[in-house]
């Protein structure tokens, strides 16, 4: 090839059109109508800097002709500014030959007008006369260079546009610091911190929002990003002097064309102007300006929300209190409305000191305030929050500097069975609290005489098995299970009794009333574990007691596998050593689902020191899979056992117990009294019955000599 040509092809590229021109032209040298064609400016400088040769393309990009151009120099045709940055740009090429090289600059044309052109060049050396010259090649960018300051221009006016919006502009990260890459100067009016110190971390924006609202910032905008959709957010955020400010943000993820979040872009402005003033319009609306408590629509609104409860909340119960200033018509006579508003001030005050955060107190009327109760277990809980305001009232409140003493008459409506509506509970209450006031004030009276003897019956309930606990009424049985392989006793588990004075014997059953009673239900499970411990070490301690048992331990009450309770157990067990002895306890099957990660840990460790878990269930209804493999559970016990009328109904109940024998479970079925039941449960491949065909329940002195006179009690 042509050295010349070869010099043009090593400056324009391999990846250009004009490369494939300048081999063609090399190959048809003869033919100057090729490279007169090309759409780029071919050049030839001499070594004093004057043009030998150029192509058409030079008439195009400048105005002047080949001829008139030829033998003059260079730099004629150079803008002014740029004739140092050509001549350094030359002497370059010069000294690092045969580098190539490029420059962009400006070209003055023949109308007075300049070009932008990007000027190629490699230095070249000459065969006719053994000098270096120049060869290379011009091309014109001045529509791409407009284009380009067009381009700057609009991004001054944008970066103008969004630093003086009054507001932070940012583009960042989806993590949960919301890493920035980019912040408006808006940032320091808002947080107090400059962007570059958001943008390098100095101060992370997620660390600004305040604690309380992070997850619903995080959780509304993961939302909003997995439907590709625009989110707004209302939040407080800590500014660098401590000061709290709300803010409203609107954003919206940034994502590529096969979905992938790039990156989230958004407008955060501050509104905690506009935030407090709302606030104090809704706290107008909502509170009364002098007392600060409930206006009576907002208190009819929460006392709507505790009768939909009691709909969907099993036992769920809530009070209702009306609370009427005695004499209170005759305080109006006395004094002025400034002095009755400060009596009432003065009232509502106490009461809000001695009830928790979750009750709702209003000033219902005249001299009247309601006092919503919400989980009411017990009446007991109601009465002491009225005695506490009869308590608080008994010092005398000076008024016009007299001394006056205040006194209260309450009506109670509290809830037993689901409420219908709202006007007829605070009918009740009101009918309740007449009849305190007609039998003389400064009492309380509850709605509805059946009312009164079904909360009675439970008060009196609740005093009956505090006497029996505090004179040793009550007594833990021990009913035997055994094992359906070796037909010998294998179990011994644990029934409360009442030894009632007049009535007998009677089961805890009659207890049912109270066991959502959570001081009563502690009180005696607390009972039952000491005295089944105390008893336990009684057997161990025995020289002929010397077969080894397994206690299954039924304990009291609703919801009671709380993790105080479960911590309760664990320690108790502990504190005892036991040699001939391993326990259970048994837990109902809906009981699992309300467990909490810690009472699962606290089962888990129990299990260690041989203290194992029974699920119990009235129906052979099994829990599922996950719960019976993530609980340390030894067996699944049913109560009452269905009644198997068909071989379909035998074949399903041996699928469930196969079942719970793969997941390496025993199962144990209780009430089999009679050889039909006990055939039919080895039919079923039970592993433990309990009924009177083993034995019924046997007080703690009966156990030994039972168990040991019975060494095959199934045959």
């Amino acid at each position: 090839m042509n050295p010349l040509y070869k010099k043009l092809k090593y400056i324009v590229g391999n990846s250009t059109e004009t490369e494939k021109s300048i081999v063609s032209l090399n190959q048809n040298s003869g033919n100057p109508t090729l490279i007169n064609g090309l759409n780029q400016t071919i050049f030839q400088i001499n070594e004093v800097g004057q043009w030998i040769y150029l192509n058409a393309e030079w008439e195009k990009l400048t105005g002047f002709s080949i001829t008139e151009t030829l033998g003059t120099d260079l730099m004629h045709h150079i803008h002014p500014d740029d004739k140092k940055q050509c001549a350094n740009f030359i002497q370059n090429i010069y000294k690092n030959n045969p580098q190539s090289s490029s420059i962009k600059i400006r070209f003055l044309a023949k109308d007075a007008h300049l070009c932008w052109v990007n000027m190629r060049a490699n230095s070249f050396a000459n065969p006719i006369d053994n000098k270096i010259h120049l060869v290379g090649v011009i091309s014109d960018i001045t529509e791409r260079v407009r284009e380009y300051g067009l381009h700057q221009a609009n991004y001054r006016t944008l970066h103008t546009l969004i630093n003086n919006l009054c507001g932070l502009v940012y583009r960042g990260r989806n993590d949960r610091d919301w890493t920035m890459e980019f912040v408006s100067d808006g940032c320091f009016e808002l947080t107090g911190y400059r962007p570059a110190e958001l943008i390098n971390q100095t101060v992370t924006f997620g660390s600004l929002i305040n604690p309380n609202d992070q997850d619903l910032v995080w959780t509304n905008v993961q939302s909003a990003l997995r439907e590709n959709r625009p989110y707004e957010l209302n939040y407080r955020i800590r500014t660098s002097n401590g000061q709290e400010k709300w803010v409203w943000e609107r954003g919206k993820g940034n994502f590529s064309s096969n979905g992938e979040l790039l990156s989230i872009e958004g407008l955060i402005v501050d509104v905690t102007d506009y935030k407090r003033n709302k606030l104090k319009e809704n706290e107008e609306i909502l509170y009364r300006t002098k007392t600060k408590l409930p206006q009576k629509h907002l208190f009819l609104d929460r006392l709507s929300k505790e009768i939909a409860r009691t709909k969907t909340v099993n036992n769920y119960k809530f009070a209702l209190l009306i609370i009427y200033i005695d004499r209170f018509k005759k305080l109006q006579e006395r004094f002025p409305a400034d002095v009755i508003d400060e009596i009432i001030i003065y009232v509502g005050e106490k009461i809000n000191e001695i009830v928790d955060l979750t009750a709702s107190l209003c000033l219902f009327g005249d001299g009247e305030f309601a006092l919503l109760l919400d989980h009411t277990e017990s009446i007991n809980a109601v009465r002491a929050v009225i005695k506490n305001i009869h308590d608080a009232l008994l010092a005398p409140v000076k008024i016009n500097n007299t001394e006056t003493y205040l006194t209260v008459s309450i009506g109670i409506y509290l809830n037993t069975d689901t409420v219908n509506d709202r006007k007829s509970v605070v009918k009740d209450a009101y009918t309740a609290l007449s009849r305190a006031k007609s039998l003389g004030g400064s009492r309380y009276e509850i709605y509805d005489n059946a009312t009164n003897a079904r909360i009675y019956a439970l008060d009196r309930m609740e005093k009956e098995i505090r006497y029996a606990l505090e004179n040793n009424e009550l007594k833990v049985c021990y009913q035997p299970v055994a094992s359906l392989e070796n037909k010998v006793i294998t179990s011994l588990e644990t029934r409360l009794f009442w030894d009632h004075p007049r009535r007998g014997k009677i089961s805890s059953t009659v207890f049912s009333p109270v066991n959502t009673h959570d001081e009563i239900v502690n009180q005696l499970n607390k009972w039952i574990m000491t005295s089944i411990i105390n008893q336990t070490k009684s057997w161990e301690s025995q020289s002929d007691f010397e077969q080894y048992l397994n206690i299954n331990i039924q304990f009291f009450g609703e919801k009671i596998f709380t993790d105080d309770f479960l911590n309760q157990i664990e320690q108790q067990f502990l504190s005892t050593t036991f040699n001939k002895f391993k326990f259970s306890i048994n837990i109902p099957a809906n009981a699992i689902h309300s467990l909490t990660k810690k009472s699962v840990d606290t089962i888990n460790r129990l299990n260690k020191w041989n203290i194992r878990l029974n699920i119990t269930t009235d129906k052979f209804t099994l829990p599922s899979s996950e719960d019976l493999l993530a609980l340390t559970i030894n067996a699944i016990k049913l109560n009452n056992p269905f009644l198997i009328e068909n071989s379909k109904e035998s074949q399903i109940a041996k699928a469930q117990i196969d079942y719970v024998h793969a997941l390496g479970k025993k199962v144990i079925i209780s009430g089999i009294d009679t050889k039909e039941q006990l055939g039919l449960m080895k039919e079923l491949g039970c592993d433990y019955i309990q009924g009177d065909i083993v034995s019924p329940p046997l007080d703690k002195d009966d156990v030994i000599k039972n168990i040991t006179q019975n060494n095959d009690v199934l045959q």
